[in-house]
């Protein structure tokens, strides 16, 4: 699994949880591509999602 190169499109409530089960099971090479962005309405949809946010 570690050799495999996978990318997701979509990173919203399945593409995020999708990614972290790859992540889990040993894909070590992931591409993620959402050219959406994160606001506190959609946290409780992102999987591994918080409140803190960079400047």
């Amino acid at each position: 699994m570690s050799q495999l190169r996978i990318g997701v499109v979509g990173c919203g409530g399945t593409g995020s949880a999708f990614a972290a089960h790859l992540a889990r099971i040993g894909v070590r090479h992931l591409a993620l591509f959402d050219a959406d962005f994160i606001d506190e309405t959609s946290l409780n949809r992102l999987h591994y999602s918080t409140r803190t946010f960079a400047d």
